[in-house]
């Protein structure tokens, strides 16, 4: 599972980042597209974007009420 910010965030490196993490978590599964050739390839199962700044209408939530008095 990779998170990563979304990309549209009034803040430019937030958006960059969630740009850049979705190119590489394409880029990963691809067999012949590796900086380490005697790694196999890795493709993660699921990419999640999160809010920074701004809301958008999520597609899920999680509940962390029992965690916030940690955070």
């Amino acid at each position: 599972v990779v998170f990563a910010p979304f990309h549209e965030d009034r803040h430019p490196d937030h958006g960059n980042c969630g740009r850049l993490t979705e190119e590489a978590f394409f880029s990963a599964g691809i067999r012949k597209y590796r900086s380490e050739p005697d790694l196999p390839s890795h493709k993660p199962k699921h990419l999640y974007f999160y809010m920074v700044n701004g809301f958008h209408p999520p597609d899920f939530v999680v509940d962390v009420t029992n965690f916030m008095d940690k955070k």
